[in-house]
């Protein structure tokens, strides 16, 4: 019989994560959400979007990141302003805080130690991780 076969797929991961953060508006703060390595820490941040004319507020408590677009809190921390873009790069790690507030790409009004704070409960995994991983031998 003729016909083709469906190229086999690759197993090393694409970087996807790009593409998927600028067409999800929330995208990014989902990503961070499930990053954030548990702690008592108490974090409000607005964020605000000029070029797209967005603001966010971003709270962690008790170890959980939420976020509502549309808001802001009046007594947030810190509030960090950027583009759009400016952020899936930070996300990505194409680019970092650190690196575009010294460019003054970023701009924090605030205790900018809410953010470093924030920062510094974000944690990094391998792409691939064992979901299941088989019984050891028994004796």
């Amino acid at each position: 019989m003729g016909g083709s076969r469906p190229a086999a797929r690759s197993a090393a991961p694409r970087s996807e994560a790009p593409q998927r953060a600028s067409r999800c508006r929330e995208c990014p703060f989902d990503a961070l959400a499930v990053r954030v390595n548990g702690s008592k820490a108490a974090i409000r941040l607005n964020y605000v979007f000029p070029d797209t004319n967005e603001r966010l507020l971003v709270r962690v408590e008790n170890g959980v990141l939420n976020y509502w677009a549309g808001k802001q809190a009046p007594q947030a921390d810190a509030t960090v302003t950027l583009t759009r873009p400016m952020l899936n790069q930070i996300i990505v790690r194409t680019a970092g805080f650190e690196q575009k507030i010294s460019a003054g790409e970023v701009q924090i009004e605030g205790r900018r130690e809410a953010l470093d704070e924030l920062l510094s409960l974000i944690d990094t995994f391998a792409y691939w991780f064992n979901i299941v991983t088989p019984r050891p031998p028994h004796p």
